[in-house]
């Protein structure tokens, strides 16, 4: 139905059409139904095409996805079945491909691995065998060089004592040894009828062998003068002022026929029993101190000469010093200096202060045992160590008698 109007919008008339019910303009409610049973069945077709499409597409990824796992877990048997002419198809061979080439590279490689373990296993024992070769040398030299390093002063005057601590350590067999460069060698020696001590500490340039093979010379140097100077309760006519001179020039002369493979530095010195007058040369040793009433210091400003077996070496300087009741001088290696403060990625950092070792000498009363360890504590010993100290008593020092000595060993006290 629809209203007709005029021109002032008056109703005037009602068109009405009837329809056939059977028309097909009657038939909306029907292809409504149609339309959505279709759009039901469109959407579970091709929800199912779907699955059925990714299953078919992504079975093959599952069987590459499963074979890269048990490659990962070191089957390098694994091969992987994709039937298909397409990329994955490609992916799949190229992959089967990559696992044999790492099958015959692993087995290649174990077959390798076998050989250089072989062979690392020789190397290594070829290399304990030298090593033991090598410490057997290391133990034969300690054989030759330590009684060489003995303090056979017989004074009741003036008392020397040694501290010598090698860097080099080892173990041959059931032995414990250390080698190294340093050495300490004190005696007696008679000039015009008068006893004197003598004491000498030095430091061979050089590592482990070298070094030894220096102290091993010059200790075997030092003992020949010193048994050639006193055999027989010799009386030296000479002055010893002069004696010291000749002993620097045969020491000098001895070691330059090395030709500049070994050097030594080291302090010689001589003290007189009765008054402590002392003679006393540096050959470019750290200085020697001068522990008195408890204060330290220094006992030199300057060194007398160059190393023994250095090239040009003149007459040195000896030195003339008077020691009073009671002094105690200390001289030692460049060891007692050469302490590692510290150590970082970028370096270890080494005490540069000298006067350190004039305030450990202080804080321990001079006395050996006590400047190792404040030494130690202070920072790591990075060289061979070794310490002589001398004491100077205008009265005969108090000695142990026979019977006093029993008594220490039956009550095991060996150290006193």
């Amino acid at each position: 139905m629809v209203p007709i109007k005029d021109r002032e919008g008056n109703v005037i008339a009602v068109l009405g059409l009837d329809m056939d019910v059977d028309s097909d303009l009657n038939l909306l409610n029907w292809f409504f139904w149609v339309a959505v049973t279709s759009l039901v069945v469109i959407f579970f077709v091709t929800g199912a095409a779907a699955y059925f499409l990714a299953r078919f597409l992504t079975a093959p990824i599952e069987s590459l996805r499963r074979g890269a796992e048990q490659v990962q877990d070191r089957d390098f048997n694994t091969r992987v079945e994709v039937k298909s002419g397409d990329e994955l198809g490609l992916l799949a061979d190229a992959f089967n491909d990559m696992v044999r080439e790492i099958r015959i590279h692993s087995e290649q490689l174990e077959d390798m691995v076998a050989d250089r373990t072989a062979r690392l296993e020789e190397t290594l024992a070829q290399v304990q065998r030298l090593k033991l070769q090598q410490d057997g040398d290391y133990y034969l030299s300690t054989l030759l060089t330590n009684p060489l390093f003995k303090n056979r002063n017989n004074s009741d005057r003036i008392s020397p004592d040694f501290l010598l601590r090698q860097k080099k350590q080892f173990s041959f067999r059931r032995w414990k040894a250390e080698l190294g460069g340093d050495l300490c060698v004190s005696g007696n020696i008679k000039f015009n009828g008068s006893r004197w001590v003598m004491f000498f500490n030095g430091d061979a340039m050089g590592k482990s062998m070298q070094g030894a093979g220096g102290a091993l010379v010059m200790g075997s140097l030092i003992n020949s003068i010193m048994v050639r100077s006193s055999a027989n309760d010799r009386d030296l006519q000479i002055d010893p002022r002069e004696w010291m001179r000749q002993t620097h020039a045969e020491i000098q002369r001895i070691f330059e026929t090395f030709d500049g493979s070994m050097y030594v530095s080291g302090a010689l010195g001589i003290i007189e029993e009765s008054s402590g007058r002392m003679f006393y040369l540096n050959a470019e040793h750290p200085h020697t101190v001068l522990f008195r009433k408890g204060n330290a210091s220094f006992l030199e400003e300057e060194m007398s000469t160059r190393k023994f077996g250095m090239p040009d070496v003149e007459e040195p300087q000896i030195f003339e010093y008077q020691l009073e009741d009671g002094d105690v001088l200390i001289a030692g290696s460049d060891g007692r200096d050469d302490l590692e403060i510290s150590s970082n990625t970028e370096g270890r950092q080494i005490n540069q202060d000298e006067g350190l070792f004039l305030k450990i000498c202080e804080s321990t009363g001079g006395q050996l045992e006590g400047i190792v360890d404040a030494l130690q504590a202070y920072g790591g010993i990075t060289d061979d160590l070794s310490l002589i100290r001398v004491e100077f008593s205008a009265v005969p020092m108090a000695r142990p008698v026979v019977s006093d000595i029993k008594e220490l060993l039956q009550s095991k006290k060996f150290q006193e």
